[in-house]
């Protein structure tokens, strides 16, 4: 079965978009959750995805090293020699439509009928008047 999920990144045109939960009582732009995503890996799950794999050996690195350059490596592929490179741990957000969107409506009142109580930029003016 095909996954609808799409990829929300922080880089890209989704960064300012918003994403309510539970009838809008929590609102956030993804770029912030993105990054609350980010600095709980760097503060919590690198530390107890270390401790995990200790007893195996040494996991060499730090938060930053394991999410932004990578960690110098070596990988083994069936049939393959050693391939000297990096890993990197990408922490990614996703979202899936319940909807598909509408690219070529032709009628004003699908629109108006899918169309959100509350604006983006409404929204956002209010985001902003919270920073």
């Amino acid at each position: 079965m095909k996954s609808n999920y799409q990829a929300l990144e922080n880089e890209t045109e989704n960064k300012d978009n918003i994403i309510s939960f539970s009838s809008r009582t929590a609102i956030f732009r993804v770029d912030e959750i993105i990054l609350a995503i980010q600095d709980a890996f760097n503060s919590y799950a690198l530390g107890a995805f270390q401790n995990k794999l200790s007893s195996r050996g040494r996991i060499p690195g730090n938060s930053h090293s394991w999410s932004t350059q990578g960690v110098d490596c070596e990988i083994l592929k069936p049939g393959k020699n050693w391939q000297k490179g990096k890993v990197k741990l990408k922490l990614i957000l996703e979202f899936c439509p319940e909807l598909p969107e509408i690219e070529d409506a032709g009628s004003e009142d699908i629109l108006a009928t899918l169309k959100s109580e509350t604006s983006l930029d409404e929204i956002r003016q209010m985001l902003n008047k919270d920073n």
